[in-house]
């Protein structure tokens, strides 16, 4: 009942939040900027990843609602105030939750404005144009393309994005107990992308490293993709690193409230 409570306080704070709109209409724009050189939002979609500078400009915004709760919460003692009525692991958890739907859900919107906006600007491709996709396109999700699944293609390159954004908060979340700086907490997240991946490929070579880079597992494969790598791995991976980062949040705030 107490984690429930705190889930309803974290998710009316995060979701009325002016910030969600700012955020998804900053990963909108970004997105957009991206797309310079398209002729078709097939095109667009099938090489998302083509420009990873812009992609992590968009997962920045994505992560700005609701990533700095525990500075918000710290900087005026709220969150003390908080786990006097429950408990430092249910105040974690809901915070964690509240944290990661908001960035999903702020990179899927602005993901999905993106997309509507280049559908009405260009229309829908023609079978030839498709074709050439097809025949180009190294996608982790080509295989819905072949099937001529276009919705679903582009519904799941949406929550691919958007499971990592969700991730990169969490993320930005445990630093925020480490640096009070809110900028460092919407930026750090992102550092920790580009180190992770130069880290596991030069530890275990290009091809065995991809398979452990969260970078490359979430924004690389959407462009170009191998055999090994599958969004089932790619989930996998996303479930067990919130899991590890759930518990290093629990039970460092904890000692911080002890």
């Amino acid at each position: 009942m107490k984690r429930i409570r705190y889930l309803n306080i974290d998710m009316s704070r995060a979701f009325g939040s002016w910030k969600i709109a700012v955020g998804s209409l900053g990963v909108c724009l970004t997105l957009l900027y991206n797309s310079s050189g398209a002729v078709s939002v097939l095109g667009w979609l099938s090489n998302i990843a083509g420009n990873a500078v812009l992609i992590m400009a968009a997962l920045i915004f994505s992560v700005y609602p609701y990533a700095a709760a525990f500075c918000d919460d710290m900087e005026y003692c709220y969150d003390r105030q908080m786990v006097l009525r429950g408990s430092a692991a249910s105040y974690s958890l809901s915070k964690m939750t509240a944290v990661f739907l908001s960035a999903a859900f702020t990179m899927f919107s602005g993901f999905v404005l993106a997309v509507l906006f280049l559908l009405v600007r260009y229309g829908l491709p023609d079978a030839e144009f498709v074709q050439q996709v097809l025949d180009n396109c190294v996608s982790l999700y080509k295989p819905l393309l072949v099937s001529r699944y276009f919705l679903l293609f582009a519904f799941c390159i949406g929550i691919h994005l958007a499971v990592l954004a969700g991730t990169l908060a969490v993320i930005g979340l445990m630093c925020s107990l480490f640096v009070k700086n809110r900028m460092l907490v919407y930026i750090l997240p992102v550092a920790f992308l580009y180190i992770e991946d130069i880290l596991v490929q030069r530890m275990m070579g290009w091809e065995l490293g991809s398979l452990f880079s969260l970078n490359c597992m979430g924004v690389t494969v959407l462009g170009s993709s191998l055999k090994i790598h599958t969004w089932q791995l790619y989930y996998l991976e996303i479930f067990l690193l919130l899991l590890f980062i759930g518990a290093v949040i629990c039970i460092i705030y904890r000692r911080k409230v002890a």
